[in-house]
């Protein structure tokens, strides 16, 4: 599990860093984009360089759950904050 896990933790580290560079929160779903990309992409060449598998199928889901776990909650704020009157 840590095998996989690691790559990500740091590309998830590196777009955090990005997020705080810019004074940003982190909590609009641009910064959910940025920090989706940057953890699967840092993540994936990570995996290549060290010699770990990066199958489409992967791919696809790696980029599946890191959207809905990083930006699902996002988006939930957004459209509660939206229907406040």
């Amino acid at each position: 599990m840590l095998s996989t896990l690691w790559p990500f933790v740091l590309g998830l580290a590196t777009g955090w860093f990005l997020i705080i560079r810019r004074a940003r929160s982190g909590v609009s779903l641009s910064d959910a984009i940025i920090i989706v990309v940057t953890t699967v992409a840092i993540g994936m060449i990570l995996r290549v360089l060290f010699g770990q598998g990066t199958a489409l199928a992967f791919v696809i889901v790696a980029l599946a759950f890191m959207s809905l776990s990083f930006g699902g909650w996002r988006v939930v704020l957004h459209l509660a904050r939206r229907k406040r009157p």
